[in-house]
C-alpha cells in the first residue's frame, strides 16, 4: 500500500510545504527555509547546503517586504512591480550587467548593418536600372555599375526560365559581352537592353 503523508514528520503539524527540490516536507517550526511570496518556491537546509540553493529565497533589508527569489526579485524590479529599495539593490548589479550586454549586442548589431551598407554601396556612383527589352515585354532590373553583365543575363534567363546560353543580349545592335558591367559599358538609367532567343 502506498504510504500517504498529510503531516510535517518532525511537528505533526498539517500545514507544511515540500522542496522544491527535493519534495521534502517542510513546515514554519521545523525549518527555517523561506519562500517565495510571488512564485512559492521553497527549497530545504539541505538542497540549500548540497546543491547550491542557499540565496536563492532570501529576505532584502527592508523590514516590510517579503522573501523572494532571485528570479522573482530581478523580474519585479526590471518591470516595476517590486519597488523595494533594498530589493533594487540586492540586483542593481545584475540589471546593470544585463543592460551592459543588450546595449554591447544594439551596438555590435548597428555596426554590422553600417558595414552591411558599406559593402552594398561600396562604388561612388549609385546604382542604374536597366530596361531588358524581349518578345513578351520589358523588364526593370536595378544593378550597381560594377556587376558583371553576366549575373544580370543568368538573372534574366532564370527569371524567364531560359537557359541563358539561348539567350543574345545586345545594346544598339552589338552584341553585350558577359564579363562586361555597366560602368565598362557606360550605361545610363533606364538604358534599354534587347533580349532575342
Amino acid at each position: 500500500a502506498d504510504l500517504v503523508v498529510d503531516t510535517c514528520l518532525g511537528c505533526y503539524d498539517a500545514s507544511f510545504e515540500v522542496c522544491s527540490h527535493c519534495n521534502e516536507i517542510l513546515c514554519g517550526p521545523c525549518t527555517n527555509a523561506p519562500e517565495c511570496s510571488n512564485c512559492n518556491v521553497i527549497y530545504c537546509l539541505h538542497c540549500q547546503e548540497a546543491n547550491g540553493f542557499a540565496g536563492v529565497v532570501t529576505f532584502c533589508d527592508s523590514d516590510w517586504c517579503d522573501p523572494h527569489c532571485s528570479t522573482c526579485r530581478s523580474i519585479g524590479c526590471r518591470n516595476g512591480s517590486n519597488n523595494c529599495n533594498d530589493c533594487k539593490a540586492m540586483v542593481f548589479d545584475t540589471l546593470l550587467e544585463e543592460c551592459n550586454v543588450k546595449q554591447a549586442q544594439i551596438d555590435s548589431q548597428q555596426e554590422e548593418m553600417e558595414r552591411s551598407k558599406s559593402i552594398m554601396f561600396t562604388s561612388e556612383d549609385p546604382p542604374i536600372t536597366i530596361r531588358i527589352k524581349d518578345v513578351t515585354g520589358e523588364t526593370l532590373v536595378t544593378v550597381e555599375r560594377s556587376i558583371k553583365m553576366e549575373t544580370l543575363f543568368q538573372a534574366f534567363a532564370s527569371k524567364k526560365d531560359i537557359d541563358v546560353s539561348n539567350l543574345r543580349f545586345t545594346l544598339c545592335g552589338e552584341t553585350i559581352h558577359p564579363s562586361a558591367s555597366p560602368e565598362s559599358l557606360d550605361l545610363y538609367d533606364m538604358v534599354e537592353i534587347e533580349a532575342d532567343w
